[in-house]
């Protein structure tokens, strides 16, 4: 590979990486919607909304992501919703 080839495929990978970093801190700055629909999460706690779920992700790797496990609080019954 050229000297040249190797500069451009450094710059483009470098431009891929900047790219993803802001889209993800775009998300993490979204503003959520106070309306309560709560959503119990992987991690046994309850979460406002799922608006507010993703947030808690925010900068977390995949394999330490919340998920929605039920929708309505944890340990609430179903006829407690």
């Amino acid at each position: 590979m050229s000297t040249r080839s190797i500069i451009l495929f450094l710059l483009v990978a470098i431009c891929l990486v900047y790219t993803e970093s802001a889209a993800i801190e775009s998300l993490c700055d979204m503003m959520c919607i106070d309306l309560y629909a709560p959503v119990c999460g992987s991690d046994g706690k309850t979460y406002g909304n799922g608006c507010y779920l993703s947030l808690a992700n925010c900068g977390k790797p995949a394999a330490n992501k919340v998920t929605v496990v039920s929708h309505g609080a944890c340990g609430a019954l179903p006829s407690d919703l």
